[in-house]
């Protein structure tokens, strides 16, 4: 952990460090665990309002393979335009 994320008095220091998340994503067809996980957020409210939005881009698509196929096309773009 670097050490300027704390203050000498042990409180988080508000400015320093990035915020990051992780989202599950349902399951493929073949049941293997897939995550959604970006940083580099300014705030926790800009990550979590990234992250919700990026939860209802990914529950477009309907259940099954074809809506797999789907969800792994938006996950794409969704990690391609955060970077």
């Amino acid at each position: 952990m670097c050490p300027r994320l704390r203050r000498k008095d042990d409180s988080w220091n508000p400015t320093h460090g990035t915020w990051y998340g992780k989202a599950d994503v349902p399951a493929g067809p073949d049941g293997k665990r897939i995550s959604l996980r970006l940083g580099g957020f300014k705030t926790e409210t800009d990550q979590n309002a990234y992250y919700d939005k990026a939860g209802d881009l990914l529950a477009i698509p309907d259940a099954g393979p074809d809506g797999h196929e789907a969800r792994m096309e938006i996950l794409k773009m969704i990690r391609a335009e955060h970077r």
